[in-house]
């Protein structure tokens, strides 16, 4: 009986052994049928350096999606050389680009200086009634003078200052003396001159005609602008 069932066993092992060899024989004759990955089926890679600016364009999706976009026209640059805090310099630096074959106009730049706080009384109905207030304060000893012309026309300035506090304490003892006094905070530019300079002649102003004119007026500067931007200053002469 003994020797029946080990027979079982040794049978049993067998069976499966040759099952699993058979599985193992089919999966690997299925690997053998697939052919294999051709690499000779992938293009050569190129680098980046390698590709013509002709190629790199053919290859912009962006292009091929949209067309070819136009090329955006770059803007012409001028040049600008200054300030200058009044016209007679300016003519006095156009006479010597003059000199040096370089045409240039002179302009006007407006250059914004720190706000200013102004004490005043608003403006009265008529300039009669101003002057009868205008009157009154210098009597008191009140600094004070009538604006006569714009957009605050019979106004009654009363001085202008730096610092708010000083504005503040101002307008505050005017207002003790029973004077309807106000305050305003007005933002104040200078006008300074440049003298501007086409394209065709920014290359001109170099780095030692630039040391040469500041001998004589050390802030000279020279600034590059869109000819757009110029074309929309004041021209002076």
């Amino acid at each position: 009986m003994r020797w029946l069932v080990f027979f079982l066993i040794v049978l049993n092992v067998l069976f499966f052994t040759w099952f699993h060899f058979q599985q193992e024989q089919q999966q690997l004759q299925v690997r053998v049928q697939q052919p294999g990955f051709n690499f000779k089926r992938v293009p050569g890679l190129t680098l980046l350096s390698e590709i013509t600016p002709e190629q790199l364009q053919q290859m912009d999706l962006r292009n091929a999606e949209v067309g070819m976009a136009e090329p955006v026209p770059v803007a012409q640059m001028c040049a600008v050389v200054g300030p200058y805090p009044e016209v007679v310099s300016a003519r006095q630096i156009k006479s010597r680009l003059d000199g040096e074959d370089i045409e240039s106009t002179i302009v006007i730049i407006d250059k914004p200086l720190p706000s200013i706080n102004w004490v005043y009384m608003k403006p009265r109905a008529t300039r009669k009634e101003a002057l009868s207030v205008l009157k009154r304060l210098q009597s008191d000893h009140i600094d004070s003078f009538l604006v006569a012309e714009g957009e605050n026309q019979n106004a009654i300035s009363l001085g202008f200052f730096n610092k708010i506090e000083s504005a503040q304490a101002m307008v505050k003892e005017l207002k003790a003396k029973g004077y309807d006094a106000n305050m305003m905070e007005k933002e104040r530019i200078k006008e300074t001159f440049w003298l501007a300079v086409q394209p065709a002649f920014v290359e001109k102003i170099n780095e030692s005609l630039m040391l040469d004119l500041q001998k004589d007026f050390p802030e000279t500067k020279k600034q590059e602008k869109s000819c757009e931007d110029v074309a929309l200053l004041k021209i002076i002469e």
